[in-house]
C-alpha cells in the first residue's frame, strides 16, 4: 500500500484543535478518531479548559473541512495522564459524526523496530490543512514509565496529538509529540507566560479605568497578542523537526485493547 493510498483512506479519522481567546488565535493541536473517542495529548486538551476551541475534521462525504466550536471546559475528558507519563486525553466528543470518520486500528506498537517505515499526520505550524511526513523510527528508548519512539519524519509546533501509523498498513503505533530541550524550551515558557498574561487581562473587571478615553487593559491585552504572534513566529523558525511519539500502552490499556 503506497503512501498516497494511506492517506486517502485514513485522513478523515484526524483532526485540528484550535483555540482561540478574544477572537485571536493561541495556538493549536492534532488529534485522531479511535474507539468512538478522540485522542490527543494531555497538554493540547488542557488548553481546552482555558481558551475557546474550534474543532476541524475532513467530511468524508463532502471532501470538506468542517469545524465545531466548544466553549472553554466543554470538551469532556474520560481518561488520561500527563506529559510527565504517556501525555495523551481520551476525549468524548457528542458534536462530531465519529461514526462516519476513519477509526484508527491499534498496530503491534511494542514490535516496532527502529528503521521501520512510519507516517506523522497532523496540522503543523496551525495551518488549517492536513498534512503526511514520511520517514523511519530512528530510535527506540524509554522515558520514566513510557516507551518513546524517536522519529526522523518532520514534527512540528501544532503536530501534538496526531496519530504515528505504519508506513505499510495505515495503522496506528503511537501518538506524536514533542520533546523539548534548549533553544525551543526557551520559546514554550515565553508564550506560556504571554498565554497567563491574556488569560488574566481577559478576565471580568470591575469599574473601569480609562487614561484620555483610552482602556489600557485594551491596549495591553492588544500588545500582549501581537509579542505571542511574533513569539510563535520565531518558534517556527527556530524548530528543527526531529519529533517523538509516545507508545500506546497508556491509551491500550484505558480502553480496552491488547496488541495483536
Amino acid at each position: 500500500m503506497t503512501v498516497a493510498d494511506i492517506f486517502a483512506r485514513i485522513s478523515s479519522g484526524v483532526v485540528h484543535f484550535v483555540f482561540e481567546n478574544a477572537g485571536q488565535r493561541v495556538g493549536s493541536g492534532s488529534g485522531f478518531v479511535l474507539d468512538g473517542c478522540i485522542i490527543t495529548n494531555h497538554h493540547v486538551y488542557r488548553d481546552t479548559l482555558s481558551f475557546q476551541t474550534q474543532l476541524r475534521y475532513l467530511d468524508p462525504k463532502s471532501v470538506l473541512y468542517k469545524d465545531v466550536v466548544f466553549a472553554p471546559g466543554q470538551l469532556r475528558l474520560r481518561s488520561g495522564s500527563d506529559e510527565n507519563s504517556y501525555d495523551f486525553a481520551i476525549l468524548e466528543i457528542a458534536k462530531i459524526p465519529l461514526q462516519e470518520l476513519h477509526n484508527f486500528q491499534i498496530g503491534n506498537w511494542k514490535s516496532v523496530r527502529v528503521g521501520s517505515g512510519a507516517l506523522v499526520l497532523g496540522f503543523p505550524f496551525e495551518i488549517d490543512r492536513l498534512t503526511v511526513h514520511s520517514g523511519i523510527i530512528s530510535a527506540k528508548f524509554k522515558s520514566g514509565v513510557a516507551d518513546i519512539l524517536q522519529l526522523d519524519a518532520s514534527v512540528n509546533p501544532s503536530n501534538s496529538g496526531g496519530p504515528l501509523v505504519d508506513a505499510e498498513t495505515g495503522e496506528l503505533i503511537g501518538i506524536v509529540t514533542r520533546r523539548h530541550t534548549g533553544f525551543s524550551n526557551q520559546f514554550d515558557k515565553l508564550i506560556e507566560g504571554i498565554d497567563g498574561c491574556i488569560h488574566q487581562l481577559s478576565q471580568p473587571r470591575g469599574g473601569g479605568v480609562q487614561l484620555m478615553g483610552v482602556d489600557p487593559f485594551e491596549v495591553y491585552m492588544v500588545q500582549f497578542q501581537q509579542l505571542r504572534g511574533i513569539a510563535a513566529e520565531l518558534y517556527r523558525s527556530a524548530n528543527v523537526g526531529i519529533g517523538y511519539a509516545f507508545g500506546l500502552d497508556g491509551i491500550a490499556r484505558d480502553l480496552g485493547f491488547e496488541e495483536k
